[in-house]
């Protein structure tokens, strides 16, 4: 008896915090600064994403995260991208001048595109970016943006194309009973 009833209040306990649908919220950069060539092939910007707004909403729960954009002047395929989380405060003034450096997580993320990922996304590149968006959302502070780097674009292109680029993020609300 004892075990049914436990298995009953779980049940009831998820059909209470069961997630409506998702949606979706579309966030352009609040910030894009081009960081100077540092001698290597790699371009770099730093990108910062304002969500605050949606770190508000309660009972929210993140579905998935990507960073998206129309990626029609990959110099290479395969291209590679890296987005490293920055752990500290910057300003485009002084990342553009080189007056400032920006510290950033020792993990960063990886991807590959193929000449297949491009004709199936229609161009598209799409960066998973859930375990950073969870970050900020998380904990809103922590939020200095990214580092997208890449050695398949210039340093002119990547700063076009990152100037486009949106943070997709899909949510769903858990709606306690």
């Amino acid at each position: 008896m004892r075990t049914i009833l436990q298995v009953f209040v779980v049940l009831m306990t998820c059909a209470l915090c069961a997630p409506a649908s998702a949606q979706i919220q579309e966030i352009s950069p609040s910030e894009v600064a081009l960081l100077p060539a540092d001698g290597t092939e790699v371009a770099r910007v730093a990108l910062r994403f304002d969500v605050a707004r949606l770190a508000q909403k309660r009972h929210l729960h993140l579905v998935g995260a990507t960073l998206e954009w129309t990626g029609s002047d990959l110099l290479t395929l395969p291209a590679v991208f890296w987005v490293e989380p920055i752990t500290q405060e910057w300003t485009r003034a002084g990342l553009e001048a080189g007056t400032e450096d920006v510290e950033v997580s020792k993990a960063a993320d990886e991807w590959e595109i193929t000449a297949r990922d491009q004709a199936r996304s229609g161009n598209f590149v799409r960066l998973d970016l859930d375990r950073i968006a969870a970050s900020w959302l998380e904990s809103p502070r922590s939020n200095f943006g990214v580092i997208l780097a890449t050695s398949s674009l210039t340093q002119v292109a990547l700063a076009r194309q990152a100037a486009a680029a949106k943070l997709v993020v899909r949510y769903a609300r858990h709606t306690p009973n």
